[in-house]
């Protein structure tokens, strides 16, 4: 945003209005501070009017909502941040009238994993019939999915399901999960806007018996809306399905590995080498791959503080981490690099193709005078 004076930040932007089946015409936004997510600008539970959002600033999104409203036609919209009064103007180019808040949701669905039987596109589509909540009382939404035991993830098939929650069939006007063990939801997040940390999810369970699953939805329009899975009430003999979205779940690598669920973690980069070349490098994560191991043939003996066990319980997830940290620098190097070359031998095949088509104009053009020389000297000897 363009910042006009002390307190006042202006942008404008384009936005399309309702084009069935795809486009609906609704948007979510929310406003960063200085480009950072952990500092976003949400609004409060209120009921909005004139165009106007009440803006709290928050780093974790719960008790606060995206800015949803809807446009009736394609048009540009300015936005008008007021940092004196915490408040966001909306300005609708082609009239008032075609801008409206979006309070209160009209259906909620699941999306995600859950559904095994469809591909991985049909799986998130919020849009498609079939998998809405009913309301089963005042505060309470549920829907019964059939769940096995060897489903879930794609890539997993251990029972692990994880799941969104969408309104009014936008992913974005739904909820995903908050990683504090309590089945909390956030309003607006969606799988790819994680607030920047590891707080945010999507919903994930683990299930131990194949049947019918009870998912609830608590509370919707509340501040603090929750999320529960069941046996649903006609397996009752079910074994009750475990809730992983807690905050620790960002050790899942070595959480898996102590488990024996798999033998290894590797991970899969570009390593940069030159402009023009990269390697494909698969390099060990997990067990850790130690090089240059010595046997030790030292009598000293050497006391640690603290403990060596406290020691690796710190260094090791940090190795792990710096590892992972390197390979996405490595691979953006690689990309960069790529695009660079890529451009390169765009522009030179460019400079080629202008002087080709250069030649052969140049030919055609000579070919047509000579054609218009020869006519007229014919036409001449012919008199």
């Amino acid at each position: 945003m363009v910042r006009l004076s002390e307190t006042i930040w202006q942008i404008s932007h384009p936005v399309v209005g309702p084009q069935p089946p795809d486009v609906s015409g609704l948007y979510t936004i929310r406003l960063v501070v200085n480009h950072s997510p952990q500092r976003q600008l949400k609004t409060t539970l209120s009921s909005k009017a004139n165009g106007i959002w009440d803006l709290l600033e928050t780093c974790d999104g719960r008790e606060t909502r995206n800015i949803n409203f809807k446009v009736d036609v394609s048009q540009s919209l300015t936005f008008r941040f007021d940092s004196s009064t915490m408040t966001l103007a909306i300005t609708p180019s082609a009239g008032d009238e075609t801008l409206h808040h979006i309070d209160t949701f009209e259906s909620f669905e699941l999306n995600g994993f859950p559904w095994d039987d469809l591909d991985m596109f049909e799986k998130f589509d919020c849009r498609i019939r079939g998998r809405e909540f009913v309301q089963t009382s005042s505060d309470v939404w549920s829907i019964d999915v059939p769940l096995r035991k060897d489903g879930g993830i794609d890539f997993r098939a251990d029972g692990v399901y994880q799941f969104l929650i969408s309104s009014n069939r936008d992913e974005d006007y739904g909820f995903s999960g908050f990683n504090d063990g309590s089945n909390t939801l956030v309003q607006g997040t969606g799988f790819g806007s994680s607030h920047g940390t590891s707080k945010h999810s999507g919903c994930t369970v683990q299930v131990f018996s194949d049947g019918l699953y009870r998912f609830n939805l608590h509370s919707p329009e509340s501040t603090n809306p929750k999320f529960s899975v069941e046996p649903s009430p006609s397996n009752p003999s079910l074994p009750t399905p475990k809730v992983l979205n807690q905050r620790e779940s960002y050790q899942l690598l070595g959480s898996i590995f102590a488990d024996n669920q798999f033998d290894q973690v590797s991970i899969i980069y570009n390593q940069f080498v030159n402009a023009i070349t990269q390697n494909v490098v698969v390099a060990p994560l997990i067990p850790a791959n130690v090089i240059g191991e010595q046997e030790n043939e030292s009598l000293v003996v050497y006391d640690y503080e603290p403990e060596q066990n406290e020691l690796l319980e710190l260094l090791l997830p940090r190795n792990i981490t710096t590892q992972i940290f390197s390979a996405l620098l490595e691979s953006s190097a690689a990309e960069l690099a790529a695009r660079m070359t890529a451009m390169d031998n765009a522009t030179r095949n460019a400079g080629d193709m202008i002087d080709s088509l250069t030649l052969v104009y140049n030919r055609t053009r000579q070919a047509n005078i000579t054609k218009e020389l020869i006519e007229i000297i014919s036409g001449a000897e012919a008199l």
